[in-house]
């Protein structure tokens, strides 16, 4: 057994009743010495995997397992609910339906079920969007941490995608507090010429915003008269999509 397997026997090993177990225990159950054992629960300890108690000294799982377990039922659960919401969309819009969702300090595509035209929108899974291109990245950026946002727009050199691409600082950050007051983004070739994008915010259960919803295609083919029907479709879609959250 190699120390990686040693490792998984161990979080997999304290995720059983009864819960907790001594250095001596772990040692005996695996057939590993002690000294080996404790450098591996040391390492453990350090990063939030494992918890030793002061008292009687034995170990349990600690809060990083949980974070992990927290972030597996969120991407799992939201793509649960969301697919059905997103394949109406694409059946009645026959348009790209897209979910992003924020990772750090970047806003990455998650999900997307793509529009049956062969002209269509195209973004890979784990495309990072820039918060000043694509609708559901300036729907993420807007209603993220206002002092973070007001920093990063005047301390970074926003890219320029197409004429109408918004890099300055002042106009982005009137920019995304517009979309707060209308409740949805709208990128008119602002990522690339011809395309046309909506998105509108997605709550958790914590009713802080998570992720954004999002319909995307040729403005030639969207043009004004679909535009208004589609704003509501994805505010719906989003919304609905939130309830099921929370």
């Amino acid at each position: 057994m190699n120390n990686t397997e040693k490792v998984l026997w161990v979080l997999r090993r304290l995720g059983e009743p009864p819960f907790e177990m001594g250095l001596t225990e772990l040692s005996r159950n695996i057939g590993y010495t002690k000294s080996g054992i404790y450098k591996i629960m040391t390492k453990l300890t350090e990063k939030g995997f494992i918890v030793k108690n002061p008292g009687d000294k034995k170990y349990h799982l600690g809060p990083a397992i949980y974070i992990l377990g927290e972030i597996y039922n969120y991407r799992y659960g939201l793509w649960e609910i969301a697919k059905p919401v997103m394949e109406f969309l694409v059946n009645l819009t026959e348009e790209t339906a897209s979910i992003a969702i924020k990772e750090g300090d970047s806003y990455t595509l998650a999900y997307r079920i793509d529009s049956p035209h062969d002209l269509r929108l195209h973004g890979k899974i784990g495309k990072k969007y820039l918060l000043n291109t694509a609708a559901m990245g300036k729907v993420l950026a807007a209603y993220d941490d206002p002092e973070y946002i007001k920093k990063y727009v005047y301390n970074n050199k926003l890219e320029r995608k197409t004429p109408k691409t918004i890099v300055d600082p002042e106009k982005l950050l009137k920019e995304f507090e517009m979309i707060k007051e209308k409740g949805y983004a709208i990128s008119d070739e602002e990522g690339s010429l011809d395309a046309l994008g909506v998105a509108a915010p997605i709550y958790n259960k914590n009713v802080i915003v998570c992720a954004s919803l999002g319909i995307g295609g040729p403005k030639s083919r969207i043009g004004k008269k679909r535009l208004k029907n589609i704003i509501k479709l994805v505010v719906d879609g989003a919304n609905q999509i939130s309830r099921k959250l929370q």
